[in-house]
């Protein structure tokens, strides 16, 4: 049995126009043609998806998630109340409180498109436990791609803290042990605590810690992450090793080069800083909004065009309160592409994973995790938000395939 997508235009995620009137055949978990006028004539039992003059494209990826808290960025969860009162009341839930709201928000963003989703550090280790429902049962989801725990300094901004080398080095094993996908460190303070508690352009981790968690990443074949503000924390990551860089709002000229020259990637979380300022801003606190808003939002505008014109490999992600396409339109509004953007939320995306040999572009032999858009996001990119079909590991995503309770087991992967 296949399943097959026409009557649309494909971008397949790769460089160069679309196809018009694009089709393409899977067959169990992978695409096996991609085609263009007529599609291949359906056989008995095959299952056929009308694009109705839509856009076929891979599914998105969210490169920086928090899956326990990523609904209090949605209209009606206290967008008058400021964050550092919201993540504290959810983060002090029990941990089955939390794994039912993380398992309803990666649902809910699967079914937007999202088909990956990277959560970069959660309390107790909470989003190794999603990926192990969704991979064993009972239920299934997007594609996790988890952290475990992220590793700060003693009062810095992270879920496990450790100080010197050796205790970074031990939590970092600990992570990997666990099962984790990446290592998550905590190069600077972070907006949340500013500033009464810590500050963004705060310097934490200084190189030697950071190469110990490096160290012990690439030597078990992960790669390492790390929430970075400023120059000088951006700068030490680059010498560390660190392979992507989280947040990295106050790039500079030079900071920008030495990404470049070392390849290491980017992902901006814009949304996620402008909607905490936003967020401040409803709650009577214009003070701390102008000051989010002068010190963060407004030099990581300038931060990410840099990088898009150095050529620096740049991926889509929200943090705790910002939105995939709003995070897309958001990077088109500072100069960057219509096509660019929507590869950073696909084939750049699974650059930065390791996962480009698998996914992240619509071509045969790829695995099968599609989606289907009404209109055409080359010319508008809020047409993202009208999904009509997600596909997910050759499966059409439905309340039953959620469940468990449609077609065949849980695939292992």
């Amino acid at each position: 049995m296949a399943l097959i997508l026409n009557n649309g235009q494909v971008i397949d995620g790769r460089d160069g126009p679309p196809i018009a009137k694009g089709w393409v055949r899977v067959e169990g978990r992978k695409i096996v043609q991609v085609g263009s006028g007529e599609s291949p004539a359906p056989n008995p039992g095959d299952v056929v998806v009308d694009a109705a003059g839509g856009t076929i494209m891979p599914g998105m990826m969210n490169l920086h998630t928090h899956f326990q808290r990523r609904d209090l960025h949605r209209a009606g969860t206290g967008q008058g109340v400021p964050l550092r009162m919201q993540g504290p009341q959810r983060e002090g839930q029990p941990d089955p409180i939390r794994m039912a709201w993380a398992l309803k928000n990666c649902w809910d963003e699967l079914r937007e498109g999202v088909t990956t989703q990277r959560d970069v550090g959660s309390r107790n280790q909470l989003n190794l436990l999603v990926k192990k429902v969704f991979t064993e049962g009972p239920f299934r989801g997007p594609r996790v791609v988890a952290a475990g725990n992220s590793i700060s300094m003693t009062g810095g901004k992270g879920t496990l803290e450790a100080d010197g080398p050796d205790a970074v080095r031990a939590a970092a094993r600990a992570q990997l042990k666990a099962g984790a996908d990446w290592i998550k460190v905590m190069a600077s303070g972070g907006m949340g605590e500013m500033p009464l508690r810590g500050d963004p352009r705060f310097v934490e981790y200084g190189l030697d810690e950071l190469r110990a968690a490096v160290d012990e990443a690439h030597k078990r074949g992960r790669r390492c992450s790390a929430h970075a503000y400023p120059p000088e924390a951006i700068k030490n990551c680059v010498l560390a090793g660190v392979d992507c860089i989280e947040h990295g709002a106050i790039l500079n000229e030079e900071t920008v080069a030495v990404l470049a020259k070392a390849g290491t990637c980017y992902v901006p979380t814009m949304t996620g800083a402008c909607n905490l300022m936003m967020r401040e801003r409803n709650a009577g606190l214009k003070w701390l909004a102008d000051l989010f808003d002068t010190e963060i939002c407004q030099p990581q505008r300038r931060s990410i065009r840099m990088a898009y014109e150095a050529g620096i490999v740049i991926g889509t992600g929200t943090d705790t309160l910002g939105a995939q396409v709003q995070e897309m339109e958001l990077m088109h509004e500072c100069g960057l592409p219509s096509l660019f953007v929507i590869q950073c939320a696909t084939s750049n995306a699974a650059r930065i994973l390791g996962l480009e040999k698998e996914l992240g572009t619509i071509e045969a032999g790829k695995l099968a995790d599609i989606i289907v858009v009404e209109g055409d996001p080359l010319r508008d990119l809020s047409t993202l938000r009208r999904v009509k079909t997600v596909i997910r590991d050759g499966h059409i995503v439905t309340e039953e395939w959620l469940m468990g309770r449609a077609g065949e087991g849980v695939t292992r992967r």
